[in-house]
């Protein structure tokens, strides 16, 4: 089979495995830049296209002439823009959703996705080799992965910190990925030092080597208003790190109750908590 991929933004982050196992067999294209005919000629090759992410190549290639199968898979972001309305979904195949909440909000948009389109639900998965279990023990060291903008509610992430910090100073969070939004960046630095946190959260930017990073950790925060079904928290939990996750819209549909929490109370006890129990977390993944 010919198999032609295209990511928004040329953002293939989700696909390296899928693309990597798709290639043994099928013969296999990727579509960097172009034109429109560019685009169109990759599609006229393909038997099918797989299209990550709602937004540009997908919107375009919807309203050319239908010469092949289209696949598009959405993750959250997508889900909350104006962009999922310039599609043609009567040109789309199959739509494959990573969790049950993020077609709940498409279909909250547009009612009739479901007759227009083949819909799946497929959660994302992680190549387990590269995830390397350790039986850790319970340790002081949390972590908090991701782009560090507002979403993230990186606010609560402090005020989770400082309540843990005075039941047991020991306890010590490191940030880590890229700054997207500057004043996020600037409110942190503020409030980690109004909040005598200086020595007990660190902001380490981007990480290189994420397994690496999981190795001193035992705990993994997710303190997130929206999700889609993070990798991150995958990643953790498959290397045997206790997930602390805020119950965002739809993660009682993915995480059992017990990894969750609503208060600041709740995730201070989840941490302080003499249950861990690395094989269950990586069973879980």
């Amino acid at each position: 089979m010919k198999i032609a991929f295209f990511a928004d933004d040329g953002n293939f982050h989700f696909l390296r495995d899928i693309i990597s196992h798709l290639s043994k067999e099928h013969q296999v294209r990727i579509f960097q830049r172009g034109t429109i005919q560019d685009m169109y000629d990759l599609r006229r090759w393909s038997d099918v296209s797989w299209f990550e992410w709602g937004g540009g190549p997908i919107v375009r290639a919807s309203w050319l002439p239908k010469v092949c199968r289209v696949i598009c898979r959405l993750h959250r972001y997508e889900a909350y823009t104006n962009r999922i309305f310039g599609i043609n979904w009567d040109n789309v195949d199959d739509l494959i959703f990573v969790a049950r909440h993020v077609l709940d909000t498409v279909k909250l948009q547009i009612p009739d996705i479901d007759q227009r389109v083949k819909t799946h639900i497929i959660p994302n998965g992680i190549n387990l080799e590269r995830s390397k279990f350790k039986n850790r023990k319970k340790g002081f060291n949390i972590a908090f992965l991701g782009n560090v903008i507002l979403i993230k509610n990186p606010m609560l992430l402090l005020q989770c910190m400082r309540k843990i910090v005075d039941k047991d100073p020991r306890y010590k969070c490191f940030i880590g990925g890229p700054f997207k939004e500057l004043f996020v960046k600037q409110y942190l630095e503020q409030m980690i030092k109004e909040m005598r946190l200086q020595g007990n959260v660190f902001l380490q930017g981007p990480i290189k080597d994420v397994s690496k990073w999981f190795d001193d950790k035992s705990f993994l925060i997710s303190t997130s208003v929206s999700e889609g079904h993070p990798v991150g928290i995958m990643e953790a939990m498959a290397t045997g790190i206790k997930p602390i996750i805020h119950n965002f819209y739809g993660a009682l549909e993915i995480y059992p109750r017990k990894y969750l929490f609503n208060t600041i109370d709740e995730c201070c006890d989840m941490v302080l908590s003499d249950d861990y129990n690395p094989q269950e977390y990586r069973k879980f993944i």
